[in-house]
């Protein structure tokens, strides 16, 4: 009933770092397309030139950890929405430029 594809290529960030995962993003590309269904879409990308503003809403997805004091990563991509904070109001440690603060 699922649907599986073969990775034809996989394009990293080139300033990806598994160290501390700097800019953990990649592009899949796959042999062949996904057959849409009610159940399977095309996902759509903005281009977006600026940080969500403090308080503004985000969606945000990926297998990290689900809370601050676990260290089980999920093996299941997971999905939420986050509210963006002021980066001094609750971040510990302290973000980087390419991280924001969320509640």
């Amino acid at each position: 009933s699922g649907q599986s594809r073969v990775v034809y290529n996989l394009t990293t960030h080139p300033s990806y770092s598994a160290s501390d995962f700097t800019n953990d993003i990649a592009i899949l590309t796959l042999q062949s397309v996904f057959d849409q269904t009610s159940i399977v879409g095309k996902c759509c990308l903005t281009f977006v030139t600026s940080l969500p503003s403090i308080g503004e809403h985000a969606v945000i997805v990926g297998w990290g950890v689900t809370s601050s004091t676990s260290t089980t990563v999920s093996d299941q991509l997971l999905q939420g929405v986050i509210q963006v904070q002021s980066s001094s109001s609750s971040c510990s440690p302290t973000p980087s430029r390419l991280q924001l603060c969320t509640g």
